[in-house]
Formats: C-alpha cells, sequence, structure tokens
C-alpha cells in the first residue's frame, strides 16, 4: 500500500511540473521587435499587409534624411514624399526599406546597385529612395560609410512609417506614383540572387518611367521579408 501511495505521489508531482513547464511557455511574453523584422521572422510576420496599402495616398508621409546626392549637405531633416515627387522630372518614387542587419535587404540592395549601374535600370523621372528601419540612425551612417548607395537615403525614425504601412519584414519595396498613390508592393528578396533581381528591378523602374502597368511580385524563390 505504501509502495502504491509512494508511485502516485510521483506521478502526480511530476504532471504538476509539466503543466508548470507548458504554462510558463505559453505564457512567455513574444520577443518585441521595434523594428521590421528581418527573413520573414514567424514572431512578427503572420503573412503580407503591406499589399493593403496599394491604392492609398501617402505624399503627406516624412522621413529623415540621410544622403542625398543632388544636395549631399541636407542630412538630418525631416522630408516629405510630396516634396520628393515635386521634384524637377520626379514622375514616381521608389522606396525600398531595408535594414542594416538584415542579409536578405544587403543582397536585394547589390541587385538595387547594379540595376541602376546599367543603362536599362536608368528609368527616367523615378527617385529611387533606400529607408532604413533600423531603430539607431549610427547604425546606418556606418553602413553607408562602408558601402554608400547611389540612392537618396532616408530613415525611418522608430519605424513609424513601416507600422502605419504594415510592413512586416524586410527588405520590402513600394512604387509611389506622381500623384502620392502607392501603385504596388514588393516583399521579400524575389528573385533570390542579386543578379537576378537587378533585372526585376530595372523592369520595375522602366514601368515607373514609362508610367505603364508595374509587373507581378516574381514566384521565383521568395525569399527574405516573404
Amino acid at each position: 500500500m505504501m509502495r502504491w501511495l509512494l508511485c502516485w505521489v510521483l506521478v502526480v508531482g511530476v504532471a504538476s511540473g509539466l503543466f508548470a513547464h507548458e504554462k510558463k511557455v505559453l505564457n512567455k511574453p513574444a520577443a518585441n521587435h521595434p523594428e521590421a523584422a528581418c527573413g520573414g521572422c514567424e514572431a512578427e510576420h503572420s503573412g503580407s499587409k503591406a499589399a493593403k496599402m496599394v491604392g492609398r495616398k501617402v505624399s503627406d508621409t516624412a522621413f529623415i534624411l540621410v544622403a542625398d546626392p543632388q544636395s549631399p549637405g541636407k542630412s538630418g531633416a525631416p522630408v516629405k514624399l510630396v516634396n520628393l515627387l515635386q521634384r524637377d522630372g520626379v514622375r514616381g518614387i521608389v522606396l525600398d526599406f531595408v535594414a542594416t542587419k538584415c542579409p536578405f535587404s544587403q543582397q536585394q540592395l547589390q541587385g538595387v546597385v547594379k540595376a541602376l549601374s546599367q543603362k536599362d535600370g536608368k528609368g527616367k523621372g523615378v527617385l529611387v529612395a533606400t529607408v532604413f528601419v533600423d531603430g539607431d540612425l549610427q547604425a546606418v551612417q556606418k553602413a553607408l560609410k562602408e558601402r554608400p548607395l547611389p540612392t537618396l537615403v532616408l530613415w525611418d525614425k522608430g519605424s513609424k512609417v513601416a507600422r502605419q504601412w504594415h510592413i512586416k519584414a524586410t527588405p520590402t519595396v513600394l512604387v509611389v506614383r506622381k500623384n502620392g498613390i502607392v501603385a504596388a508592393t514588393y516583399e521579400g528578396m524575389v528573385p533570390p540572387l542579386p543578379d537576378m533581381y537587378q533585372h526585376f528591378f530595372a523592369t520595375v523602374l522602366m514601368a515607373v518611367a514609362k508610367g505603364s502597368s508595374l509587373p507581378p511580385q516574381p514566384m521565383m524563390g521568395h525569399m527574405g521579408g516573404g
């Protein structure tokens, strides 16, 4: 009888311990990501919502200017999309949301730079802006010092715009027409290789420059924010 009672106490104790452990795991707080998650973080990225931005007017949105090839000495000032769209000859803006510590962003930027260096990638009237969602501006400045970009560089302080625009992962590209309306969104590193991505990005630039229909999201190996 005593042996049976000891076995019963042991079983109850083990079961209670497992229940307590499971409850602790279930109640564990989710990781706090102040920035858009890189590479489709499961805690933050449960499906693309950036596509909901298509058709919305965003011209009043403001960022912090980090680097401008046209005005090198104006960094640190707030800048609105409406002011960028009003620049001479600008027919649209391609906003590329990235993060310094995101490997998918780094790969994607290689493709962007290659596209801009090619003759077919220089869509006239298209302003390309790299938007960093990092919480630390110094990290952005350090990254640019190590690897300068030929684009306009903006900082989304506190990831405020990324949250408002439902951008859950980096890289994410939004195309804004001259009228301030979002025409398309592309989430993730697709196609998956920089050499392939440059041709896709060049196609986007040419479509914006011509005012023609934008290409659909490629189906070739959705990586990164997908």
